[in-house]
């Protein structure tokens, strides 16, 4: 029957019960078995029946693992498509427990510190990479980025007051995986979004293609330069042709490299301000 037990009343039941196994250290009540429980286990420790509890402990006491391989594995964690950012923090946390995140000078605990660093950049959303970013900063603990996290995906989720749709169904056409369960259905885009995006498309293209009509209005295709050419080059304040020079090299995108007469200087000069010198 489920009963609840303190953690230290149960870490010195199970030092009763696995004293039989010569060379196990388990380990003293204390802060790190608590953190280990916390993690792991969370609110589902209250309903564990005592044995449930005692080989759990046991379970935790008898752990031994190599931090370097801990942490080379939680530097590693990134969310995956289809893992909403609670299931992602679990398990951050969970391969955390074992990475031993301490201050070598003072044995301060910064598993807070790196569970923040990692998180932000193991998201896979990059708006909400961004948003976590910028106000990294200001987060003084691990708890205040969940919250923080959990709560900006949330409000993109809620619907708007006018028009009835989500921040992420405006931007996205679905919605996004946050802290709270939802239908796989809702994860797929909506027929009426792929037909707006469709129809965006079209019109982005025949926009460029009026705004390119209109540009080139008036315009002329202006004749190649040679290596050796003389050339006047413009001014670009003043707008007028008062400078000289010969032509040294010639770039892609109608880029040409002029040694200026008089000073010897090479300046990079467009095509659009070059013309022949006709007096040479």
């Amino acid at each position: 029957m489920p009963a609840t037990w303190s953690t230290d009343e149960l870490t010195t039941m199970a030092k009763e019960s696995y004293r039989e196994h010569e060379g196990e250290r388990v380990t003293e009540p204390g802060s790190e078995l608590r953190q280990a429980i916390d993690t792991i286990h969370g609110d589902k420790w209250q309903s564990y029946s005592v044995d449930q509890a005692l080989q759990e402990i046991g379970n935790i006491t008898k752990h031994s693992s190599n931090p370097a391989v801990a942490r080379k594995r939680f530097h590693a964690l990134a969310q995956t498509p289809s893992e909403p950012i609670r299931e992602f923090v679990v398990r951050c946390k969970q391969t955390a427990a074992d990475c031993r995140f301490t201050c070598p000078s003072c044995n301060s605990d910064l598993t807070d510190w790196m569970l923040t660093d990692q998180i932000t950049c193991g998201v896979q959303s990059e708006a909400l990479q961004q948003e976590l970013l910028l106000k990294h900063s200001s987060f003084s603990s691990f708890e205040a980025l969940r919250s923080y996290s959990q709560a900006l995906l949330m409000y993109r989720n809620t619907p708007l007051r006018d028009g009835g749709r989500s921040p992420a169904q405006l931007a996205l056409g679905r919605h996004l995986r946050d802290s709270i369960p939802s239908p796989s259905q809702r994860y797929k885009l909506s027929p009426e979004w792929c037909r707006d995006l469709r129809r965006r498309e079209l019109s982005m293209v025949t926009r460029g293609e009026k705004s390119k009509a209109a540009y080139d209005v008036g315009t002329k295709e202006l004749s190649e330069m040679s290596v050796g050419d003389s050339v006047l080059c413009q001014d670009a304040r003043t707008k007028a042709w008062d400078r000289r020079g010969v032509i040294v090299e010639k770039s892609p995108f109608r880029k040409y490299l002029v040694k200026m007469q008089g000073t010897g200087r090479v300046t990079i000069r467009n095509r659009r301000y070059l013309k022949l010198d006709l007096q040479k």
